[in-house]
């Protein structure tokens, strides 16, 4: 029973460990200062990134966006690591902050390219930006994507089904950020799916 867990706990490293930072990282942020606080030093915004502050593309993806513990990242959080047990735990990296850093770059240059002629615009790439939620439903679509057999097109197209109806319904912009970390997932999926991991732990093996 201890090695099955050992060989569990193995296959899921990369899952067990963004959890326990996430975790860690809500339960301290619980307060409300101390949230503003790691949203402001780890946070990302252009301004910050054309600065030279690439490193903060990797921390804003461990900070949410509100304080406490954030059930709505935690639940769904949990596909990442059925994820992580068909893809391996460098697939499974690779999609969950590729498909964040990705989406993020692309809306801030939509942004910065709109601000000057929207005030609104202008406003928005001045927000430090954090969440999971883009990386998590970029490791989702990107498994979706990778199953295979007839009826293989209904996964992907529900997730981007989803996101479009939460979009159309609460217009905001880290709905857009969604969709297109979902659209990079699918792109990494379909070639998941082409090349599969060669070998595959035996977890329930003596």
């Amino acid at each position: 029973m201890i090695r099955v867990v050992g060989r569990v706990v193995a296959r899921l490293r990369f899952t067990i460990a963004i959890a326990m930072i996430l975790v860690a990282t809500q339960l301290i942020a619980a307060d409300q200062a101390m949230h503003r606080r790691l949203v402001r030093d780890l946070g990302t915004t252009w301004n910050l990134l054309v600065g030279g502050q690439v490193w903060r593309l990797a921390t804003a993806v461990m900070v949410e966006d509100q304080p406490g513990i954030r059930w709505s990242i935690i639940v769904p959080f949990i596909w990442v690591g059925v994820a992580e047990w068909y893809f391996g735990w460098r697939r499974t990296c690779t999609v969950f902050f590729l498909t964040d850093w990705l989406s993020t770059i692309v809306i801030l240059v939509v942004l910065r390219i709109a601000a000057n002629h929207s005030s609104w615009s202008a406003a928005e790439i001045a927000m430090l930006d954090c969440g999971t939620s883009a990386a998590i439903y970029g490791t989702i679509a990107a498994f979706c994507a990778s199953r295979r057999g007839p009826n293989a097109w209904i996964g992907p197209t529900l997730v981007v089904q989803s996101l479009v109806t939460i979009w159309l319904t609460n217009r905001r912009l880290f709905d857009v950020e969604h969709l297109g970390a979902a659209a990079v997932g699918i792109c990494f999926g379909l070639w998941f799916g082409t090349h599969p991991v060669r070998q595959r732990m035996r977890v329930l093996a003596d």
